[in-house]
């Protein structure tokens, strides 16, 4: 618990550091704010003592248009404040969204994703934290020994009541923190899990209904649903319990105001315009702490989320994020220098001891019965995947310290499962960047998908739909294709490439590696057809993550006649 307290102390003032001009700015229009609060107070004092004895209407046109003003220029620095508040949460949420996108993808593509938090959505608590109505009771809250001793002034006693009002409206909103602090953590984990298997069945939307798993899945889905249910609903219960005793000591500190400033009215001991005055301002200085009490969920949200976004400054994948690689001009040769891979400490290594070297041109099959890594191999040599020890190579560089600029010019990639980005045919073959006709048209004539490309009902301006939806997998298939030879690539990476392919399909892929090889392009391939053998000159032979040999074709082939399954 101290633990988790020191660091959420700890964001907060990098919060103020990172951002110390708006705070700064905010915390003088608080004092201003508050400053003219007391208008009012003085308006009901002078009205009470004053004009009602002296009956002067001068003296009352006086003060009230005195107060007209001063209320005019708080309401003027409060939509100041509230602008400059959404202004900072806008920042805020500029300055990370970038950095979470990022990360999210790495973290994803690297298989880490249950190890990452929902960073968009704490970003957004804190945005919507800095933004409402808490920010601003917050900094109201340094100005509430203001109005106490303001109060204390016109009587001891009031003064020593108000203190004790505002001593136990901290107390009630401490023990809200406390009690709510650990249920909401777990409604918001419960939660997260409920989303997570929402998008998962939604996915496998196809399995499920063929299977006629739809009934167990809504089952285990609505389980999990009431769980979260339950954890938010005691979370909120304690925090109504506490917002309803925290109303309640409010408006009863009121009237034991009132009644108290009675009292020292009848005695003598204070003006009648007292008694209305240290009500305002006893009710201003409770407002802030009764708003804080009222909302911690939502600050304890903020501030879970300020705490999960410390790990955007301590991740190393986005420590070179935005530098330039410093490589010579791409040579197509691609090495892997002893990879071994662990996905989890303590498991069996799901690839070992893998080392190759490939020239520009070659083509390389990698063959081996299904799960012998043969996928994890691609990922690393990618990048997406960190090896656990030995270094993939392109042009003689680390994989690892290639920009995404280098990727988009350099190489091309086809995975197993083809996903679509939601927009045009042209849009997704160009990796989302602004469309370059020439390339396009030189990309899709390459993969065989030109003609393709026309008969659907808007043809390259066609839109694609979530997950090329509106696409068969095939279509989709042969897009990704041209999408992995846009800007003739010098590496071309083919993860089971033919998978959803008819013989016209397969056809139109074998040409387009023929091609590309003929061009230069290094192009490593996973085969499970071996019709796809006689494309390469060379073949890499996995087995249970372990490489059994590497060399030309037809070398390979006899080596592996008597193994008819490994090259399956």
């Amino acid at each position: 618990m101290k633990n988790s307290e020191s660091a959420s102390k700890g964001e907060i003032l990098g919060l103020y550091f990172h951002h110390k001009a708006f705070f700064n700015h905010a915390f003088l229009i608080s004092f201003l704010i508050n400053v003219l609060a007391f208008a009012v107070p003085i308006h009901m004092l002078q009205v009470y003592d004053r004009v009602l004895t002296s009956g002067h209407v001068e003296t009352l046109l006086v003060i009230t248009g005195a107060v007209f003003f001063a209320l005019l220029l708080q309401a003027m620095l409060d939509a100041l404040r509230s602008r400059l508040l959404l202004s900072l949460a806008a920042e805020f949420e500029a300055k990370m969204r970038d950095q979470i996108f990022a990360l999210s993808v790495i973290r994803s593509s690297k298989r880490k994703l249950n190890q990452l938090p929902p960073l968009w959505q704490m970003c957004q608590s804190v945005k919507t934290f800095i933004s409402g109505p808490w920010m601003g009771a917050f900094l109201d809250l340094p100005w509430v020994p203001l109005y106490l001793v303001v109060i204390y002034q016109f009587h001891p006693l009031l003064g020593v009541s108000s203190i004790v009002a505002a001593s136990l409206m901290v107390l009630i909103a401490l023990g809200n923190h406390k009690a709510t602090q650990g249920s909401t953590a777990k409604a918001t984990q419960l939660s997260v899990a409920v989303r997570e298997h929402l998008e998962s069945s939604i996915r496998n939307a196809d399995a499920i209904r063929g299977l006629g798993m739809l009934p167990h899945a809504t089952r285990l889905w609505t389980e999990r649903l009431n769980k979260a249910n339950e954890a938010a609903g005691m979370a909120q219960a304690v925090s109504t319990n506490a917002t309803s005793l925290s109303k309640f000591f409010r408006l009863f500190l009121q009237v034991w105001t009132l009644s108290l400033g009675a009292y020292l009215v009848v005695n003598q001991e204070m003006s009648p315009g007292g008694i209305i005055a240290n009500s305002i301002m006893l009710t201003k200085a409770l407002a802030s702490i009764e708003l804080i009490s009222s909302g911690w969920k939502n600050i304890q949200e903020a501030l879970q989320g300020l705490i999960n976004l410390k790990v955007m400054e301590e991740a190393p994948e986005l420590k070179n994020l935005g530098k330039k690689s410093i490589v010579k001009e791409a040579d197509g040769q691609l090495a892997a220098e002893n990879l071994l891979f662990y996905a989890d400490a303590g498991q069996r290594a799901i690839l070992k001891g893998v080392n190759f070297v490939l020239d520009q041109g070659d083509v390389l099959a990698v063959v081996g019965p299904s799960g012998s890594g043969k996928s994890s191999l691609i990922r690393l040599l990618l990048g997406t995947w960190v090896p656990n020890a030995g270094t993939a190579r392109m042009d003689g560089a680390d994989v690892q310290l290639l920009d995404s600029e280098y990727y988009f010019e350099n190489v091309g990639y086809l995975p197993p499962q083809v996903l679509l980005y939601p927009g045009t045919v042209s849009e997704n073959i160009a990796r989302l960047a602004v469309p370059d006709k020439e390339k396009i048209l030189r990309a899709t004539e390459a993969a065989g998908c030109h003609d393709l490309i026309l008969h659907l009902p808007n043809g390259y301006d066609t839109e694609v739909g979530a997950n090329g939806g509106n696409l068969s997998l095939g279509q989709q298939q042969r897009i990704a294709l041209a999408r992995a030879l846009y800007g003739n690539p010098r590496y071309l990476f083919l993860d089971e490439p033919n998978s959803n392919l008819d013989n016209e399909g397969e056809a139109a892929l074998k040409q387009a590696i023929a091609h590309a090889s003929q061009n230069g392009t290094t192009v490593l391939l996973v085969a499970h057809r071996s019709s796809m053998l006689g494309l390469c000159n060379k073949i890499l032979v996995i087995r249970n993550g372990q490489q059994v040999v590497f060399g030309p074709r037809d070398e390979v082939l006899a080596k592996i006649s008597n193994e008819p399954k490994a090259a399956a």
